[in-house]
């Protein structure tokens, strides 16, 4: 069986962030680096993560050669959006709501102490908590990610189709959260916004949804309420077997397009998505045919057996 993590590696986003860490970024602007490392050991809540932020930004100041990491114009013009995403992504966990726009401005200011063509200033200075950051994150990423996704969802008989189907689920629930947000919320006629209402819109997977998860879906919730009825004979209900989930999960390192309940603070390390955080309350529909399915058995249903599904399918 198909693993999904390894289709995860291929998505164009992770491969990007995945560049970001991990190995040492022999820059030649060293003298810069330490400027900078200073500048965030001044901030106790921002130094432990020092060596990843320094570690970015060095990769990100070498993009004046385009091969070491970009291959198109297009990621070039992305890079200091990359930079943001990842840098808010590895805060955002152990950050307070309310001030995660201050600790990316902190982390900004100590970036900028570097003075050059290739700089990056901070991508979206929208005064943000790190709930809608995530959610942008996600938007952002699939507008990079999306013909991946498009071509998973269209393979035939693909092993991994309900996993791909969770996934864009979280997506689409992000982008509706988004958009209320660029609608009505203080942001709305902000750099993000404006992006977003220009560019990210078209990429909305709703109708990618419709036509490729309908079935999927609508299967996978006869499943699961046959194995959630408790029998006469007394077998488990879904309390027991949510149960045996949490133990199986406890006993699995499960990562990527998986939905699972892991703790907050290791969750979309590296964009992944899961669907048990991004998707709207069972109270949420949509006029689309995918929607008002979810909304018959409730969307926490289908999370819950998106999970058990993953369980079982490798």
């Amino acid at each position: 069986m198909a693993d999904p993590e390894d289709d995860l590696k291929e998505l164009p986003s992770r491969i990007i962030y995945n560049k970001f860490k991990g190995t040492s970024c022999n820059s030649q602007y060293k003298q810069y680096q330490i400027g900078i490392r200073n500048m965030l050991k001044e901030h106790s809540d921002i130094k432990k993560h020092e060596d990843q932020i320094v570690e970015a930004w060095c990769h990100v100041t070498r993009m004046w050669d385009t091969s070491v990491l970009w291959d198109t114009n297009i990621l070039w013009d992305e890079r200091c959006k990359f930079l943001y995403f990842w840098v808010g992504n590895l805060i955002q966990n152990d950050s307070e709501s309310g001030k995660f726009s201050a600790r990316m401005g902190k982390i900004y200011e100590a970036l900028n102490y570097v003075t050059w063509k290739n700089k990056c200033d901070i991508a979206y200075p929208d005064v943000i908590n790190k709930n809608l950051f995530s959610k942008r994150k996600i938007v952002f990423d699939y507008s990079h990610d999306r013909v991946h996704v498009q071509k998973e969802l269209e393979k035939s008989g693909s092993p991994n189709k309900h996993l791909w189907c969770a996934y864009a689920l979280g997506i689409a629930a992000a982008y509706k959260e988004v958009q209320e947000d660029c609608d009505y919320g203080d942001n709305k006629s902000k750099g993000y916004c404006t992006k977003f209402k220009g560019t990210y819109i078209k990429y909305n997977p709703e109708q990618l949804l419709s036509s490729h998860c309908e079935i999927v879906l609508a299967e996978q919730l006869r499943v699961t309420t046959e194995v959630e009825k408790p029998s006469k004979q007394g077998d488990r209900g879904e309390v027991e077997l949510r149960k045996e989930l949490q133990e199986e999960e406890e006993r699995r390192e499960i990562d990527g397009l998986q939905i699972e309940a892991m703790p907050e603070a290791e969750l979309d390390e590296n964009q992944e998505l899961l669907a048990h955080q991004a998707l709207p309350d069972s109270s949420s529909t949509t006029t689309t045919g995918l929607f008002s399915i979810l909304s018959i058995a409730g969307l926490g249903s289908i999370t819950f057996l998106l999970y058990k599904v993953s369980l079982t399918a490798r």
